[in-house]
């Protein structure tokens, strides 16, 4: 009896004095989707018709929040120009958000900021030079 009793207090020892930690996987790791994890979405933009498109949004997620979703021109060396920005509020959706080309050649993005204080912006191309 006595061997069973001073296992987990040498285990318990050796783990204090070794450092030794525990590490838990999050539910969704054992592979159980329905417990994943809520998530921003922005796309990549493109264009039709020298008009630029993106979309931005949220999913798998139980709560509501607002978003706010922006296309943003990339400009070297100085604050990024807001091209154009919509916000709304829910659960899990998605928007298509647009604005037309510039005349210079840059980068644009989507970027979605949700009032949860989670950032995501999306790829940067320049469909429109």
């Amino acid at each position: 009896m006595r061997a069973k009793q001073a296992l987990p207090a040498a285990i318990l020892t050796a783990a204090v004095a070794g450092g030794i930690g525990v590490v838990a996987s999050p539910a969704w790791a054992s592979g159980d989707v329905t417990t994943q994890a809520c998530v921003l979405n922005a796309s990549g933009v493109s264009v039709k018709n020298n008009l630029l498109t993106g979309t931005g949004g949220r999913s798998g997620c139980s709560n509501t929040a607002t978003l706010k979703i922006s296309l943003y021109e990339e400009i070297p060396w100085w604050p990024d120009d807001m091209l154009a920005s919509i916000t709304k509020s829910g659960t899990n959706f998605s928007e298509t958000i647009s604005a037309s080309c510039t005349t210079l050649p840059g980068n644009y993005y989507v970027e979605v900021t949700s009032s949860t204080g989670n950032v995501k912006e999306g790829r940067h191309s320049d469909p429109c030079h």
